[in-house]
C-alpha cells in the first residue's frame, strides 16, 4: 500500500528500549524518570543504555555561548561584572 511505513522485520522491542532512553533525555525528561521506561533497576544501566546525539552537545554549547558572551553587548566588547561588597 502506498504511502504505508514500511517496518523493518529485524526491529526488537530492546531497539524500541534503547531509543527511547536516547530521546527522552533530549526532551528534558529526568534520567531517574528515563528509567522507569525500560524498567532498569539501575541508573547505571539505563546511562550505558543512553546514547548522546548531537542535539544536546550543539545546545548545550548554544546555551554557553549565550552566557559567556550576551554580557558584552552593549559595553564596547567589555565585560560587565557586577562585584557586591559585603560586610
Amino acid at each position: 500500500m502506498p504511502g504505508l511505513a514500511e517496518i523493518d522485520k529485524d526491529a526488537r522491542v530492546h531497539d524500541a528500549r534503547h531509543t527511547a532512553a536516547t530521546l527522552l533525555p533530549e526532551q528534558g525528561v529526568d534520567l531517574r524518570v528515563v528509567q522507569v521506561v525500560p524498567g532498569h533497576s539501575q541508573l547505571t544501566t539505563t546511562r550505558r543504555h543512553t546514547h548522546m546525539t548531537e542535539t544536546p552537545a550543539v545546545d548545550t554549547a548554544a546555551r554557553t555561548e549565550r552566557t559567556l558572551f550576551d554580557g558584552f553587548a552593549g559595553h564596547g566588547g567589555r565585560r560587565v561584572f557586577r562585584v557586591s561588597s559585603r560586610s
